[in-house]
C-alpha cells in the first residue's frame, strides 16, 4: 500500500480501538471467567498496539518516500495472483461465518485453516493436515476450558 495510506488506517485502527475500549470497559464483569468486556478489551488493546505500529510505519515509509518518489502504485505492483488470493481469502472467510454456526468450530475450523495455509502457498500436505488439527485442538481447550468462551458446536441435526 501507500504509505500515506498505511498512516491514516493505522491512525483509524487507534482510534476505532480507543473508543471500542472504552465501550467494553462500561460492560459487567463476571465473577468467574471472562466478563462480557474483557475478551474485546484484549483483543481492541491488540488492535491499537497494531494500528499505532501501522501508522508510525506508514509515517516513517512517507518520510522515505517523498524523499525519492518511487514509480507508479497502482495494482501492477502485485505479484501475479496476489490480487486472486485476497479474493479467495475473503470468500473462505465468509464461508467460515456462515458455516461454523452449523457446523460447529471444532469441525469446521481445520478445514478453514487448512484452506488458509494453501492460498498462503504452504504445500506440504501433512504438516497442513496436522498443523489444522493441533491448532484447532489447543484453540479450543483454550477457549473452552481456560477462557470459559463458548465455541459454535455441531447442531445441524
Amino acid at each position: 500500500m501507500h504509505p500515506k495510506a498505511d498512516f491514516f488506517i493505522g491512525l483509524f485502527l487507534v482510534v476505532f480501538s480507543t473508543i471500542g475500549y472504552s465501550m467494553a470497559d462500561r460492560l459487567r464483569d463476571a465473577e468467574r471467567g471472562l466478563g462480557a468486556g474483557d475478551w474485546p478489551k484484549m483483543i481492541l488493546t491488540v488492535l491499537f498496539v497494531l494500528g499505532a505500529i501501522l501508522a508510525g510505519y506508514g509515517y516513517y515509509q512517507y518520510r522515505q518516500y517523498v524523499k525519492e518518489p518511487s514509480q507508479s502504485d497502482s495494482a501492477e505492483q502485485f505479484e501475479q495472483g496476489e490480487l486472486r488470493n485476497i479474493a479467495v481469502l475473503v470468500l473462505c472467510v465468509a464461508i467460515y461465518i456462515r458455516l461454523v454456526a452449523l457446523l460447529g468450530f471444532v469441525l469446521l475450523t481445520p478445514f478453514f485453516l487448512f484452506a488458509l495455509m494453501r492460498i498462503f502457498g504452504l504445500r506440504q500436505w501433512l504438516k497442513m493436515g496436522v498443523i489444522s488439527v493441533v491448532a484447532t485442538a489447543i484453540i479450543y481447550v483454550l477457549f473452552n476450558d481456560y477462557l470459559l468462551v463458548l465455541l459454535p458446536r455441531f447442531r445441524l441435526f
